[in-house]
């Protein structure tokens, strides 16, 4: 039952990522990552902004007002 709930969860994505032009060639690759990221599965991507970056970005807008 959790293999079919999780094909439910990730066909709306591939049907999105071809209709935006994706390729067969890929499809497994995006699908094995949404199914991660289902489980919370954390990449090793180096974050690229604090936590709090939109009140910061607030504070800076009324700073300039």
């Amino acid at each position: 039952m959790a293999r079919r709930d999780r094909s439910a969860t990730i066909q709306p994505w591939l049907r999105a990522y071809f209709a935006a032009g994706g390729t067969f060639r890929h499809a497994v690759e995006i699908a094995k990552l949404l199914g991660e990221m289902k489980k919370g599965v954390r990449h090793r991507v180096k974050a690229r902004y604090r936590d709090n970056i939109v009140e910061i970005l607030r504070e800076r807008v009324n700073a300039k007002t």
